[in-house]
């Protein structure tokens, strides 16, 4: 029996809800899609084939996606805000651009 039921429409609906408060619990249920997999499935079976070809998979990337971030920390810009209230280092948005002037004919004629 699966106490705790997990599925990759479940993980992608937290992702885009943004209800992961960090990657590890993302990897969390991701993991425990695969050890579902495995309890409910017999061994033999091709979807736990399937499952440890795509846990393997999965590893790899996690894997190569923490130490990507280990190694290159997030840069945070130096920035002091300009007195329009954007930063120095950006230019000032551009004017909104006007309608043409119409132009009017001789007045009284």
């Amino acid at each position: 029996i699966i106490k705790q039921p997990m599925d990759m429409g479940t993980v992608r609906s937290k992702v885009e809800s943004g209800a992961y408060g960090n990657i590890q619990e993302f990897a969390s249920d991701f993991r425990l899609i695969f050890s579902n997999c495995y309890r409910y499935n017999p061994p033999d079976h091709a979807v736990v084939a399937m499952g440890k070809q795509l846990e393997a998979l999965f590893e790899t990337r996690f894997a190569r996606i923490v130490a990507s971030s280990v190694a290159k920390p997030p840069k945070t810009p130096k920035t002091t805000p300009a007195k329009n209230g954007f930063p120095a280092s950006l230019p000032p948005p551009p004017p909104p651009k006007l309608p043409p002037t119409p132009v009017l004919g001789p007045v009284g004629s």
